[in-house]
């Protein structure tokens, strides 16, 4: 009996053998034909710094937005909306490339940096570096109009002080003047002389304080502590599609026609079991 039911499956396996190497090849070169009946995908990414404002206090600079913020923000329909409006897509849920649009749309912080990578598919890689563009020049626009008002507001107040500044230290050049000149005349009182030389010396306290405020201002207002948001890098672009993945679906109508395969030979070698004589 045992040597009836092996001989029994390696009739049933060299039987089959045909099917499984013709069953992956076929389903091979149907899924790789067939994915040139698909549309293709392009993606393209841009790099980012989110823009910084510096503040009247000093200290630590603060971004304009924060980037759990700007990231939540590409994700949020309205966003979406108008940036479809912007590119002349419809709105509609049924629009194709709106859809591409939505699913596709995607921001992610680069660990330990202020840096945030934006990336989008097309249907192709003129049409995903466009869509990638408008969505940063958005960003730009939005996170400008934040940090400008402040920035301006910054930029008054510093020059108000600078006024402050030039004002008191002419005032001050006068005051010191006329001390000197009250100790070489006998016209003032000694007492005169020593309530100018107060006033210069609290007037020199005031200056001081002034050039350090102005000091930290315009360090806040430099390139350091006040950017705006731009992109950083040329906006990239992969150099094959990035769905479908020919080769991807070429394997997968292997790994499914082999499958097919070794059920039918497992559906032979159970028809030659059950076509055993039974003793």
């Amino acid at each position: 009996m045992d040597q009836a039911l092996g001989a029994a499956l390696l009739n049933s396996l060299r039987r089959s053998g045909f099917w499984l190497i013709l069953l992956p090849l076929l389903f091979a070169v149907a899924s790789f034909s067939g994915s040139f009946l698909l549309n293709e995908r392009w993606q393209a990414s841009g790099v980012i710094q989110v823009g910084t404002m510096g503040n009247i206090s000093g200290g630590a600079r603060q971004h304009i937005e924060p980037l759990a913020n700007a990231l939540e923000r590409l994700r949020l329909r309205p966003f979406q909306d108008l940036m479809l409006r912007k590119l002349g897509i419809p709105t509609d849920e049924r629009n194709a490339l709106a859809t591409l649009f939505r699913r596709t749309l995607f921001g992610r912080a680069i660990p330990g940096t202020d840096l945030v990578e934006i990336s989008v598919q097309a249907h192709s890689n003129a049409q995903a570096v466009n869509w990638v563009a408008t969505v940063i020049q958005h960003l730009q626009e939005i996170h400008a109009g934040i940090s400008d008002p402040h920035v301006n507001q910054l930029k008054v107040r510093f020059q108000t002080l600078k006024q402050d500044l030039d004002r008191t230290s002419a005032e001050r050049k006068r005051v010191v003047d006329l001390a000197l000149a009250s100790r070489s005349s006998d016209a003032r009182p000694d007492g005169a002389g020593t309530a100018l030389a107060l006033v210069a010396m609290l007037q020199g306290v005031e200056i001081n304080t002034l050039e350090r405020t102005l000091a930290v201002m315009e360090e806040q207002l430099g390139p350091m502590y006040t950017r705006p948001t731009k992109l950083m890098f040329e906006i990239e672009t992969a150099e094959n599609p990035v769905y479908p993945r020919r080769a991807r679906a070429a394997f997968l109508g292997i790994l499914v026609g082999l499958v097919m395969a070794l059920g039918i030979v497992l559906f032979r070698s159970v028809r030659a079991i059950a076509a055993l004589p039974r003793n």
